[in-house]
């Protein structure tokens, strides 16, 4: 912002913050589609629901739910269980990925970026 001319500065202003807002669409979007992913690569259905429904269930958490809803206790209660698990387990899996990202691009900035030296003048 401070490169930009006063005249200019509400357009730079609108463009900073429109790629902020990108940027934060574009990293829960990830971070949602490889939760996701993992579940449903890693959801184990119970025995009792029917191949049909089981598809569903693999689509989403709250589609786990609502196909709970209209099986018998015993079954409802094993998928709810199961549902949760795994959902739990994915979250934790990308939490721990994008944790790992973290650290390793504080690294690298650290390694890139030059060392701060104080200004010692005084005005």
């Amino acid at each position: 912002m401070n490169a930009v001319p006063a005249e200019r500065s509400g357009g730079a202003a609108a463009l900073q913050e429109t790629a902020y807002e990108l940027g934060n669409v574009l990293g829960i979007a990830v971070i949602v589609s490889i939760t996701s992913f993992i579940y449903s690569n890693n959801l184990v259905i119970p025995h009792g629901v029917s191949v049909s429904m089981a598809e569903i269930v693999h689509d989403s958490i709250g589609e786990g739910i609502i196909i709970a809803q209209q099986l018998p206790p015993s079954c409802a209660h094993e998928l709810i269980k199961e549902v949760n698990i795994t959902f739990i387990n994915a979250f934790n899996i990308v939490g721990i990925i994008l944790g790992i990202i973290m650290l390793i691009l504080a690294g690298v900035i650290m390694y890139v970026l030059p060392p701060f030296k104080a200004s010692t003048s005084l005005h």
